[in-house]
């Protein structure tokens, strides 16, 4: 498990982080490792279009110029529900999207595991890339969408105004609490000790939500 969580999304050369030396660095992590890491990336692909489209930042006809799998599947729906209103239709877009992508992930990992012969974990660790992938046209539709949300959606200027506010929060407050360690919840008292004050104050931090965040920010800044 903990080297699924480090390795999964990525692998680390043995010779430059001899810190993680314990997680088989230089090897491919388990199966299971590497799905998480195709699974984390089925989510964001269909979460964030719909985040983009109910944020007002993406349009569905703009979706449907640029990004393939999204128009051929917003077509296929719009052809089985004809007269049904767009945020219906985009929604059960996204649905199907969701699983052409799981699908390719099942079918792509499957079939890369019989044509490797692979069975074993050991023949999954040696092996000089990671199997699970997605098919060749997929990997290719995930890249388009991939460029199409850092261009239109991650740098844009309404997020960028949000990013630099949510940095301005989160600097402050640590730097408050940093300082006055005292004003922390007293559960978190013991971790001052043992974990020190900047360790103790991040996971405190990073443990919120934006709602609450926003809330210790609100009652404190008059003291920041």
């Amino acid at each position: 498990m903990r080297e699924g969580i480090i390795k999964h999304s990525r692998d680390y050369p043995a010779d430059k982080y001899p810190k993680l030396a314990e997680y088989f660095l230089g090897r491919r992590p388990p199966l299971e490792a590497q799905i998480i890491d195709l699974v984390d990336e089925v989510a964001y692909l269909t979460a964030d279009l719909d985040d983009g489209v109910e944020s007002k930042i993406l349009e569905v006809g703009e979706l449907c110029e640029h990004l393939t799998i999204f128009r051929e599947l917003y077509e296929f729906v719009h052809r089985r529900h004809p007269g049904v209103e767009q945020k219906y239709l985009f929604h059960e877009a996204l649905q199907w999207m969701q699983h052409r992508l799981t699908d390719d992930v099942i079918n792509n990992v499957t079939r890369q595991i019989e044509e490797l012969g692979i069975e074993t974990l050991e023949q999954i660790r040696e092996y000089p890339y990671r199997i699970a992938i997605f098919s060749p046209e997929i990997e290719a539709m995930r890249l388009e969408e991939k460029r199409y949300l850092y261009e239109a959606l991650y740098t844009c200027g309404p997020l960028d105004v949000e990013r630099k506010h949510g940095v301005i929060v989160i600097k402050s407050l640590f730097n408050y609490w940093v300082k006055n360690p005292s004003q922390l919840p007293s559960n978190y008292y013991g971790d001052l000790e043992t974990e020190g004050v900047p360790r103790t104050v991040a996971d405190y931090i990073a443990g919120m939500t934006d709602s609450y965040i926003l809330d210790q920010y609100g009652a404190l800044v008059t003291k920041l």
